[in-house]
């Protein structure tokens, strides 16, 4: 459970950071590898090859005339092997380490005489530097020993220089991050390749959520992504058949109702009893608002034919002027939409401060790309408990408004829906000092 709370939250992160571990551990590996093999080709095998070359040689010295010695000695050497036919010693005395003395006791027991080893290591047993291997970085096997009384064999061997000899770990480390650079910037390619197609598929659904029905998403791509936007369309195209039943099944039922409510007020009429006769024209008055209002929510879904990019600012200052309502506005406001509907909208939640509130004044600011649009009032404002669902249809606020001014609950459901095919949104909140706040969000062009 730690674990995955330290795990990156986007995928991409996830892969690079699983990426960096696995090359992280390949590393590794690999150094143990080299590791392992600098164990298994050490010292003791390299020495033995020493030997091995310096038996070969005397064998070989034995065999030719003296004179020849010392040409035979130099088309034998190499870049990496020295022998010399020489009057003097190369060395006076072997060095004092247990891998010289281990190279003088294999040779001596052989039969060779006055055998001197020394080994000059790159950072001998005791961590003091080898001066005399300084600047060379690789070993050198250093043998003397007497072929006559006046010849002598003085062979040196170094380690073959290869293109990592100065350092492995630096050569295997420049590989991992060249390898992790590479392997990093594939794995970005690729991610992206996975991620860019998720992010459509996600910035649709949010366009879906904020009221948007025409989205259209990309078929190409991976097989998989393709088909999940398939899918996607599928979904949608069903909602959007979903609502438009539903639309027209809440418009038929209200369109159905008016007969037999305008039916069954005649009768109420002819009730000679006019107490009675009141009050089942006031309990028909409210049936007729609730149909009325069941066919305006169903057409409220439906997209205002004439769009046009307009100026926000008029549109309120003239509401506003019209219904008596101070406006203020910190910067012009053009939105694109429908202006008989959005006017509908304000009209309705200006009405709403008038009558709940007493009172109602309307400010718009610009900011974030969007044009807000706050409805003032100074009323009892709404119970937190019914703020949650206030905008559903058939909701009110009777908890803390006059029941008595009450509509049949749809005015604020509308004016959701209206915002919501035009990719806006409305959100109801009391205000501190007493009074709720409607706040409308239009996208600003």
């Amino acid at each position: 459970m730690k674990l995955a709370r330290l795990m990156p939250r986007r995928i991409s992160n996830q892969l690079v950071l699983l990426n960096s571990v696995a090359l992280g551990f390949a590393f590794l590996f690999a150094v143990a590898l080299v590791g392992l093999g600098k164990v298994y080709q050490g010292q003791t095998a390299r020495d033995q090859m020493v030997i091995v070359r310096i038996v070969d040689l005397r064998e070989t010295l034995d065999v030719i005339d003296a004179s020849s010695r010392a040409r035979f000695a130099d088309a034998a050497s190499s870049r990496t092997t020295s022998i010399k036919i020489a009057p003097t010693p190369a060395l006076l005395e072997s060095a004092n380490n247990a891998r010289s003395a281990s190279i003088v006791l294999a040779l001596s027991d052989l039969g060779f005489r006055d055998v001197r080893a020394a080994v000059l290591s790159r950072m001998p047993e005791d961590g003091t530097t080898d001066t005399r291997n300084a600047g060379q970085n690789r070993e050198v096997v250093l043998v003397t020993l007497q072929l006559s009384q006046n010849d002598w064999l003085n062979f040196s061997s170094r380690a073959p220089r290869t293109w990592f000899t100065d350092g492995q770990e630096q050569f295997l480390l420049f590989i991992f991050m060249v390898t992790f650079v590479l392997v990093t910037a594939a794995v970005l390619v690729m991610v992206r390749r996975i991620v860019r197609p998720i992010g459509h598929l996600a910035s649709a659904a949010e366009e879906i959520a904020a009221g948007k029905r025409d989205v259209q998403l990309s078929f190409d791509g991976a097989h998989e992504f393709a088909e999940a936007n398939r899918a996607f369309d599928l979904m949608q195209a069903e909602i959007r058949q979903f609502e438009r039943q539903q639309m027209l099944t809440m418009a038929a039922v209200g369109h159905d109702l008016r007969t037999p409510i305008t039916s069954l007020r005649i009768r109420a009429e002819l009730i000679e009893d006019q107490g009675l006769a009141d009050a089942m024209i006031r309990t028909l008055d409210e049936m007729t608002a609730m149909a009325d209002g069941l066919i305006t929510f169903a057409r409220s879904g439906d997209v205002e034919p004439h769009k046009e990019t307009f100026d926000l600012n008029e549109l309120l200052q003239e509401l506003c002027a019209r219904m008596d309502v101070p406006f203020e506005a910190d910067s012009v406001a053009i939105v694109n939409g429908g202006p008989n509907s959005l006017r509908r909208v304000f009209r309705n939640l200006i009405e709403n401060a008038q009558r709940y509130g007493g009172s109602a004044s309307v400010v718009l600011e610009v900011s974030a790309g969007n044009a807000q649009i706050d409805v003032l009032d100074r009323g009892p404002g709404i119970a937190p408990e019914i703020l949650d669902y206030i905008l559903e249809p058939f909701r009110r606020g009777e908890v803390s408004r006059n029941k008595e001014l009450g509509g049949v609950g749809l005015g604020l459901a509308i004016a959701h829906e209206i915002l919501r095919n035009h990719q806006g949104d409305l959100s109801l909140e009391n205000r501190l000092n007493g009074g709720l706040r409607a706040r409308t969000t239009l996208p600003h062009v």
